[in-house]
């Protein structure tokens, strides 16, 4: 059972991915708003899923700042999708979680271990590796804009994890229901007030046209992070998370060559290889 829960798992982690960039491939300048119906969806789906809602003042500060990083990584994540490749894209924001083992190295005094220490080392490499090719027409060129795209929606992503880490140690794995429901409701609102703000103009276009894809994203986002929570219960973290990371990378790499035909040098696979590695030792 718990094998099929993984398998779903990186299923809808990787499907809401393929299903931004069918978003970005129609060209519709309205990002805010297909993060607002994005988060609107995962908040409905938590919403229906989550029995006795409280929305409760002590959860509220911790529900505040993941909001504020769970709606920066929404937004810059679409924007790197849309800029540049899927896999390359996807693989880079997959190595956030460095931010919250270091959060924990440093400011909890948690030990790092000769595992991590590889791991991050292997992560270097790989970054390395997977930059560009030198040659500008190259197929997988990107530009300075997907850079700081992906920088700061690696950095908000991490940032996610090292709150709702915060929220578990402060209410021993309770709330996360609660937790989840009232951040998704202040994420909607924030990018529901940017997206009439900023592009009132094309906001009945892109709900038309990029709605269904925007729709399926959050129901699948809701799902995963609901699988996370019951797998979690019963697997290891150890052997979960790399397994997730794995799977998700390595689907996300054959969808996006047979898929979007994005193609790879040799030394972006060693890359990949590389980064596949340090995911499993930074979850040891």
């Amino acid at each position: 059972m718990s094998a099929l829960l993984i398998a779903l798992c990186v299923t809808t982690l990787t499907v809401q991915d393929i299903f931004t960039k069918q978003y970005s491939l129609k060209g519709l300048n309205g990002d805010y708003t297909f993060g607002a119906i994005k988060v609107l969806f995962a908040f409905l789906f938590f919403l229906f899923t989550t029995k006795d809602i409280q929305i409760t003042a002590p959860v509220l500060p911790y529900a505040l700042g993941f909001a504020l990083t769970y709606t920066l990584a929404t937004v810059f994540s679409i924007l790197a999708i849309r800029t540049g490749p899927l896999a390359i894209s996807s693989l880079i924001l997959s190595y956030s979680l460095i931010i919250p083992t270091l959060y924990g190295f440093l400011f909890r005094h948690e030990p790092m271990g000769t595992a991590k220490c590889i791991g991050i080392v292997f992560l270097l490499v790989s970054l390395f590796l997977v930059r560009k090719p030198s040659d500008p027409a190259a197929d997988q060129a990107v530009s300075l804009r997907w850079v700081v795209y992906v920088a700061l929606a690696f950095f908000s992503n991490g940032m996610c994890s090292v709150i709702q880490n915060a929220q578990q140690l402060a209410f021993d794995g309770a709330q996360n229901g609660n937790f989840m429901v009232t951040a998704l409701l202040l994420g909607f609102a924030a990018l529901a007030v940017l997206a009439v703000v900023c592009e009132r103009r094309s906001l009945v276009q892109v709900v038309k046209q990029g709605g269904i894809w925007a729709a399926a994203g959050g129901i699948c986002n809701g799902a995963t992070n609901l699988l996370v929570m019951v797998i979690i219960a019963s697997v290891a973290s150890s052997i979960f998370f790399p397994v997730l990371s794995c799977g998700q990378m390595i689907v996300i790499f054959a969808v996006s060559a047979l898929l979007y035909k994005e193609k790879f040098i040799p030394r972006q696979l060693v890359g990949l290889a590389c980064g596949l590695a340090a995911l499993v030792l930074l979850n040891l």
